[in-house]
């Protein structure tokens, strides 16, 4: 790791909540956050912050559940995510939220937009990291134009490059980072998915160009083709450094909460999560395909896929959906 210290967060309450709609009860998260503490893990994201008082816990975060988390994992950081609807939400000081880190999810479309609120949020005392949605569409141009940005508003603390699509190849994950390490003086953080099976082979290319920041999730529970699994990285983290890294409690926990969710809920590698990942486009185009076609063929989730690519939209949008699903009815009446 060149000696730079690799931070490891995990967001398994937050990007696993996509899997059983966040329907984790408060025993769940304090198991999976002991587990996360005990394993040698720096950060565990919560959920998603909102101003709502009712709803899952991991979808509004508030402060006495945060602070039931605390009590079996003292000295743990504490991040909740905030999507770009959200981000100019009011929020209280750190000592009220009990959030230490707010990492704000962003299309490319919507960054410059949203720095104000990023400075409010740094100024308030707030870590604060850019979640920079679909990386895989960015070329490095445009990947340094939006860091130069943010850099000089000095409105975070880092960026976190987000392979929402699971598209990324490990020798474009080593550019990337690589890219920023040189020209940028923010930290750096990658969160990949494992659409063609290579979350950790990313994370690996990533950690080697000397990345501040990995995501990972227990089982890789998590949408589209799941996340990186929290204990194949800590794994291996600890075969280099036992001192620091144990997998135990994550195998532990996985089998007390993760074993019986997965009798009901299925996630990770799928026919229709390859194909978003080979395309590059939003899962849910293929993922949601069936909810309009019944049982569809590989051929129609192949169109699917290669039409939203064509489309060039960010993110999902219902109305390309749409559009995707005319077209293949069209073709396949």
């Amino acid at each position: 790791m060149g000696g730079r210290r690799l931070t490891i967060l995990d967001c398994t309450l937050r990007d696993g909540g996509y899997i059983n709609q966040w329907a984790f009860s408060q025993e769940d998260a304090r198991t999976l956050c002991s587990a996360a503490y005990r394993a040698g893990i720096d950060i565990f994201e919560v959920g998603y912050y909102s101003a709502s008082t009712a709803g899952p816990l991991c979808r509004r975060c508030p402060p006495e559940f945060l602070a039931a988390l605390k009590e079996c994992a003292p000295g743990m950081t504490v991040s909740c995510m905030l999507e770009a609807e959200s981000a100019a939400l009011p929020i209280g000081p750190p000592d009220r939220t009990g959030i230490h880190m707010l990492r704000t999810a962003l299309n490319r479309d919507r960054v410059l937009s949203a720095i104000p609120d990023l400075c409010r949020q740094k100024g308030m005392g707030y870590q604060v990291f850019v979640q920079l949605m679909g990386i895989s569409a960015y070329d490095e141009v445009s990947l340094l134009r939006v860091t130069e940005h943010i850099e000089k508003a000095q409105c975070a603390d880092g960026i976190c490059l987000a392979d929402s699509y699971g598209s990324l190849l490990p020798k474009q994950t080593q550019r990337l980072v690589g890219l920023l390490r040189e020209h940028s003086s923010l930290r750096i953080g990658l969160h990949a998915h494992n659409n063609m099976q290579l979350g950790l082979a990313n994370v690996l290319a990533a950690i080697e160009a000397g990345v501040d920041q990995v995501d990972v999730c227990l089982n890789g529970m998590g949408r589209g083709g799941g996340n990186v699994p929290s204990e194949l990285l800590l794994g291996w983290l600890e075969t280099e450094d036992p001192e620091q890294y144990h997998v135990l409690p994550l195998l532990e926990a996985a089998r007390e909460v993760l074993q019986p969710l997965k009798a009901a809920y299925q996630w990770g590698y799928s026919e229709e999560s390859m194909l978003s990942g080979v395309y590059g486009c939003h899962p849910y185009y293929t993922g949601k395909l069936s909810e309009s076609i019944e049982a569809p063929s590989s051929s129609q989730l192949l169109q699917a896929a290669s039409l939203a690519a064509a489309s060039g939209t960010i993110g999902y949008r219902p109305s390309e959906m749409e559009h995707i699903v005319r077209t293949i009815l069209q073709n396949d009446p």
